[in-house]
């Protein structure tokens, strides 16, 4: 190979009379391709390196370089970076986008990798050293989402841990951690890009849809590694190219980006969408799923969309028709026929196509939610551990919490939004919007709910907490699922406590509540210990009905509080005692939180730091208020968080407000908590606080005696009390709800196939194992 002066000084530079000059790596790839093009339109010289490695065949990039090389402004050069000099190269460069790398997951197992520690690691190393020095603009970087690995909330942030699942992921966070260094240290500009999936015209051979469309036109069966349900955030080129561009000229040197985009799928799904875009069947066979892929990706972009102006503008199907006109096959626009119908039904159903293993049974769960978003997060407790157990559980959550679909897109749920009301007193409600009748919104509630039965088709129906919905509003989808799904069970699932026993008798009277389970439900879970409170007794619940409650314990279990440690170092300086107030929605939480603020200050001076979770819920001016607070000086605080296990296992003591989802995640961790219960418009808070509190597993302090002085007072005791103490009371309780209601319900399902139930058998020991070692 020639040494890089000598083919530069032959060439001539590449000139511009507009632009700057831009040094493309890997230019003769599919990405790079792509991204030297838009360069060249906006007035750029380029000058392209690629050392034409045969990861793919040669002939492929030579393709993609045959526009290319007509352009006066283009000079390529072949070169492999972790050879060649490469200080010539970058002589009259302004900008720098390092693209080239060994791709693949795969192959980077085993004895390939050190083809990946030269490509990825060793030429990165190199090229950085070249530019340390120069006065570059920006040096762009791709990196991967396989940085990121299998995470514990999604969308991933780019604050997220690093967890690579491959030796390929892994040299992209050395990558990343090399770039990091020679911008501290010699301040080279770098930027990077953690790019999810692309996708588009020119796609390498080896990717997923690349396989697919050249299977597909060819007729032959499209090969699917492992189920086909694992989700991808899937990028278009075009996108991929205007976020790397704006990173040259807008990024933060020292940065990196998420460029996603913004649609996860299933490969399932992509494959639905590919019958459409054909007007036909397609074959599928599954293959062995191989190591190192993630069962999801998906990418948060709001650093992108801040400082880049980043908006993925191609939606997937768009994207995908482009990928196959390139390849010289004309679209169907918008499928017809068969293939139209069984695009709807799959996007309802989350199935596959004809040829696709079982889709498995399927699980519709319902809760009213008003202002909270205690009765949804119950749900999607449940569904994740019933999918534990069952991984062939399709689920669908049909809910009237706002921010649901934020809190269950981690866990691949598909969400139905409700219109929302507000809860102004007992079960009494008023339209959100302040404009409509309450009577329109219900109607229209009713409505959905009955359509998503009607269209999803459960093998089982999960209510939570009121046997006929909101104002009834549940009865007509409780008919259809009868009549369209004999057999097919409705489970209705009761916290503890619901209320005053003389209110829950009146309430279960007028309601008909219990002529409604006798008809519609075949069974009743009780997410509580009767040792604690037993239900059936206080609110006289006789005969047939009592007999269909079965009593799981408290959800206080199934949860993994992985990044405490983490949250411990960000919030508290070493020696330092941390206190966490979570608020749950927040709405009616101002006076807690202000008394938190004030404890806090008071306990800043004995050692003390906290953090504020003010919920989803609490308005703009009353979290502009805290921010204000003389007080907030030494308290963090923060809107939402998707892991509120890690924070709360993260402090040395809790301070809560009294809802149930809440007071199971304390019992689960054994976090010493003082509980300032609501006491309105229901008791079930304040009653619930009594009694665990009369066991010694927490404090609670009534509203009306709340002040600074008493809360810090009371912070310090709990903090005191040895947490073996704590955790040895919690023996005497049933709180293993999680697991055994998933149980209960698997129970009532149809039964698995044998490879499901051994999968699930395999994940179980899996995830066992990472509590151990977590814990």
């Amino acid at each position: 190979m020639e040494r890089v002066a000598d083919v530069l000084t032959r060439a001539g530079p590449a000139t511009s009379a507009r632009g700057s000059t831009a040094l493309v790596t890997g230019c003769a790839g599919f990405l790079g391709s792509h991204l030297c093009e838009a360069l060249l339109s906006r007035g750029h010289a380029v000058v392209g390196v690629d050392c034409f490695s045969d990861y793919y065949p040669r002939a492929l990039k030579e393709t993609n370089l045959v526009g290319l090389r007509q352009e006066p402004a283009f000079r390529l050069v072949e070169a492999d970076l972790a050879e060649t000099a490469l200080p010539p190269l970058l002589d009259g460069v302004d900008v720098v986008f390092h693209l080239a790398a060994q791709p693949g997951v795969r192959p980077s197992f085993g004895e390939g990798f050190d083809v990946y520690l030269r490509d990825n690691v060793k030429a990165t190393q190199r090229l950085l050293e070249a530019a340390a020095g120069r006065d570059l603009a920006a040096f762009v970087y791709a990196s991967s989402s396989s940085v990121y690995g299998d995470q514990e909330v999604y969308p991933a942030r780019e604050d997220a841990p690093v967890r690579p699942v491959s030796p390929y992921g892994a040299t992209k966070v050395i990558a990343e951690q090399l770039a990091g260094a020679f911008w501290r240290s010699a301040g080279v500009p770098v930027v990077g890009l953690r790019y999810f999936t692309v996708y588009g015209p020119r796609q390498r051979p080896d990717m997923a849809f690349s396989r697919f469309l050249t299977r597909a036109l060819a007729g032959s069966p499209l090969s699917v590694l492992g189920d086909g349900r694992q989700v991808r955030e899937f990028t278009y080129v075009e996108d991929v190219v205007q976020a790397t561009v704006a990173a040259a000229e807008l990024g933060e040197h020292g940065s990196v980006y998420n460029v996603g985009g913004g649609q996860p799928v299933s490969l399932l799904e992509v494959i639905a969408m590919l019958e459409v875009l054909l007007d036909r069947p397609l074959a599928v066979e599954h293959l062995q799923a191989g190591p190192g892929d993630p069962r999801r990706t998906e990418a948060d972009v709001t650093l992108a969309a801040r400082d880049l102006g980043y908006r993925p503008s191609t939606a997937l199907e768009q994207g995908l028709a482009a990928q196959l006109e390139s390849l010289g096959h004309e679209c169907v626009a918008g499928g017809t026929g068969q293939a139209r119908d069984r695009r709807r039904s799959l996007r309802r159903r989350g199935a596959g196509p004809p040829g696709f293993a079982p889709a498995g049974v399927r699980v519709l769960a319902y809760s009213h939610d008003g202002y909270g978003l205690g009765h949804f997060r119950r749900n999607l407790r449940l569904i994740c551990g019933l999918r534990r157990a069952r991984p062939d559980v399709q689920a669908m959550l049909v809910t009237g919490a706002r921010s649901a679909a934020r809190l269950a897109q981690g866990s691949g749920v598909q969400c139905v939004a409700l219109p929302a009301v507000l809860k102004v007193d007992n079960g009494r409600y008023v339209a959100e919007d302040g404009g409509s009748s309450l009577l329109d919104v219900m109607n229209s509630r009713s409505e959905r709910i009955a359509a998503a039965v009607r269209d999803f088709r459960p093998d089982l129906l999960l209510v939570d907490r009121y046997p006929r919905g909101m104002h009834d509003e549940l009865v007509p989808a409780l008919r259809l699922h009868a009549a369209q799904r004999p057999g097919a069970p409705a489970v209705l699932g009761l916290r503890d406590i619901l209320d005053d026993p003389a209110v829950i008798r009146e309430e279960w009277r007028a309601g008909k509540y219990a002529e409604t389970i006798l008809e519609h439900y075949a069974a009743v879970l009780c997410y509580g210990d009767p040792s604690v409170y037993d239900p059936i007794e206080e609110y006289e619940l006789a005969g047939e009905v009592a007999q269909r409650i079965h009593f799981t314990g408290y959800l206080a279990d199934e949860l993994v509080a992985g990044a405490a440690a983490e949250l411990r170092r960000r919030y508290a300086a070493i020696g330092q005692r941390l206190a966490v107030c979570t608020l749950g929605g927040g709405k009616d939480a101002g006076p807690v939180a202000q008394c938190f603020l004030a404890a806090m200050e008071r306990l800043r001076d004995r050692g003390w730091t906290g953090v504020l979770i003010a919920g989803p819920y609490m308005s703009a001016e009353d979290l502009e208020r805290l921010s204000c607070d003389a007080a907030a000086s030494c308290v963090s605080i923060v809107p939402i968080v998707d892991d509120v296990p890690s924070h709360l296992a993260a402090a040395d003591a809790a301070v809560c407000m009294g809802g149930y989802n809440t007071t199971c995640e304390l019992l689960a961790l054994s976090v010493p908590a003082v509980i300032v219960p609501r006491v309105t418009p229901r008791r079930e808070q304040q009653m619930r606080a009594e009694l665990l509190g009369a066991r010694g597993l927490l404090r609670w302090l009534h509203p009306s005696r709340m002040s600074a002085d008493v809360l810090a007072e009371m912070v310090e005791r709990v903090a005191a009390e040895p947490r073996a103490k704590l955790a040895e009371r919690l023996e005497a309780i049933g709180r293993r709800g999680v697991e055994h209601a998933a149980r209960q319900l698997a129970a009532l399902l149809p039964a698995a196939e044998p490879a499901v139930a051994q999968r699930a058998r395999a994940d179980e020991g899996e995830r066992l194992e990472r509590v151990r070692a977590i814990g």
